[in-house]
């Protein structure tokens, strides 16, 4: 799920149309990564610059989804996106088997991860959250992502500085949760409060948020 509907206000212009130093828009680098790294369906969440950023996609096999309520913040894009890609996935017709593990996080607390809710979920076993504005994120990093994923861990984080947060990957359990979600404000204490693998991400705490920081992008990158 790239998440690309904010309006951008700290920067001046759309982060999602900015252009990188081979003269790729961002939206469409991300979800670009996003299906070379493997990831399907990709579903792109619009909102503040919808038509600008669906033009930049089209020739992606994407999806594309409008939030209309993003002026209330991230969390709606979650939601939306959310929705959007568990209903372009129906469930395997007659699959009913029950998938869990047992694991023990760095704190020594057990937890249970059940995995029940796929076909509840339409089929989805995870969701990969990642947004336009961290230059630092490629395919290479997704698939380390995805292959913790699949090695059974619970849900993955990206680690840089001290704190951690997205790219992120959420198992279906958290898809109830995920739903629940308000205001401006992400899906870290899903994160924390659940335990998760962390995949070490270079260059993630540096983030495109004002014209200093296109500045310095642009910089390094000649």
């Amino acid at each position: 799920m790239v998440l690309a509907a904010g309006a951008s206000s700290r920067l001046g212009q759309p982060k999602q149309l900015l252009l990188d130093l081979y003269g790729e828009v961002l939206v469409h680098k991300v979800a670009r990564d996003a299906l070379e790294a493997g990831c399907r369906p990709v579903c792109v969440v619009v909102g503040a610059h919808a038509g600008g950023v669906r033009a930049a996609v089209s020739d992606l096999d994407v999806l594309v989804v409008e939030n209309f309520d993003w002026p209330d913040g991230l969390s709606t894009s979650i939601r939306c996106g959310l929705s959007a890609v568990v209903d372009s996935n129906p469930p395997p017709s007659g699959r009913t088997e029950d998938v869990s593990n047992v694991y023990t996080d760095a704190s020594g607390t057990t937890f249970c991860n059940v995995r029940t809710q796929l076909t509840a979920f339409g089929g989805v076993d995870g969701v990969l959250l990642v947004t336009c504005d961290m230059p630092s994120v490629g395919p290479a990093h997704i698939q380390l992502l995805m292959s913790e994923f699949n090695d059974a861990s619970p849900r993955v984080a990206s680690s840089y500085g001290d704190t951690w947060g997205i790219p992120a990957i959420f198992p279906a359990v958290d898809f109830a949760e995920l739903q629940t979600l308000e205001g401006d404000k992400g899906a870290k204490n899903i994160l924390s409060q659940r335990g998760s693998s962390l995949i070490p991400l270079e260059g993630g705490t540096f983030d495109l948020d004002t014209p200093t920081d296109v500045a310095k992008w642009r910089a390094a990158a000649h």
